[in-house]
């Protein structure tokens, strides 16, 4: 899990990096679709497993809760990966609300993974069922609102 937290670091300050240069390379618009509608799949299977995990974690701490976890966090992993091909992808040509909609996404991923990994210590074993509860709602909340900055980038980017 901590593999998969550091990975999300550097895919955060890559994304920082690449917007704040300024590039002059013209961008792929299918490739940036692609990167952000791949990102989007992998939204949708975070929010399965936060989804499962609501239920599987609010009795305490169980395999099934402790799987849901590491799954949202995957996913939320590979969001990043696709969101950092799509700074890349939609690049410096992208109109402003594309970029502002990719830096919310990276925002909202930062949020989740910061309660995910919350979670990870409060749903364990000694952790609190409340402060549990508590991380994974804040997680469900951060990963819908991930959703609707992809969804726009969608539109805003094309």
């Amino acid at each position: 899990m901590m593999v998969n937290i550091l990975l999300l670091l550097v895919i955060l300050v890559v994304t920082n990096a690449a917007f704040n240069e300024s590039s002059s390379d013209l961008k792929s618009s299918a490739k940036c679709i692609k990167d952000i509608t791949q990102a989007s799949l992998d939204i949708a299977q975070a929010t399965a497993s936060i989804a499962k995990a609501v239920g599987d974690c609010a009795g305490g701490y169980t395999a099934a809760c402790n799987d849901d976890i590491n799954k949202t966090l995957e996913s939320l992993t590979e969001a990043g990966v696709d969101i950092t091909d799509a700074v890349y992808d939609c690049g410096g040509s992208a109109p402003p609300a594309c970029t502002d909609d990719i830096t919310a996404a990276v925002t909202d991923i930062t949020s989740a993974v910061t309660d995910i990994t919350d979670a990870v210590v409060d749903c364990g074993a000694n952790g609190s069922t409340a402060k549990c509860s508590a991380d994974i709602a804040r997680a469900t909340k951060d990963i819908a609102s991930l959703g609707v900055d992809i969804g726009k980038a969608v539109v805003d980017c094309a």
